[in-house]
């Protein structure tokens, strides 16, 4: 939840097969979705907020229309980003991402991990004592495998 009353849902995983790769961004004037190399917008006529004060209808939602946008080819993008670090370490050319910039990505993996042990929402930054805890009470409740010893 943001400041404005607005509301975000962030989905991942790396265990799904097959997979899906797709961003979708949902707001007042419609939907985005950027999957399979193309990139698609649903364009709402009027603000869906608008829609929502002014229907009388208790389904649907506002008129639309779709927009196809081409996008090019591109490369695979952790093929870029590699040779991107490698140009950067070899003194030719700028990161990607830097480390100041990693990090949100870890901070937001955190806060979903504290998130889902508490049950409950959490704020970001994240409670660094707290998140420890969390982690550490995990480790102690965790089965504990048996240790083999090399004879």
């Amino acid at each position: 939840e943001y400041p404005n009353g607005a509301t975000g849902v962030f989905i991942t995983s790396t265990g799904e097969a097959p997979g899906t790769n797709r961003l979708e961004i949902v707001g007042e004037m419609g939907k985005v979705i950027v999957e399979s190399g193309k990139l698609s917008w649903t364009r709402n006529e009027i603000p869906t907020s608008k829609h929502c004060r002014e229907t009388e209808s208790r389904f649907g939602g506002p008129p639309t229309w779709n927009i196809e946008i081409p996008v090019g080819g591109g490369e695979p993008e952790h093929r870029v980003v590699i040779q991107q670090f490698v140009n950067h370490i070899s003194g030719n050319g700028p990161l990607v991402a830097d480390g100041r910039e990693g990090i949100h990505s870890v901070e937001l993996a955190n806060a979903m991990l504290l998130s889902s042990i508490k049950q409950d929402t959490v704020d970001l930054p994240i409670d660094s004592v707290e998140f420890g805890k969390a982690l550490n009470d995990l480790i102690e409740a965790s089965p504990k495998t048996p240790q083999t010893t090399n004879k």
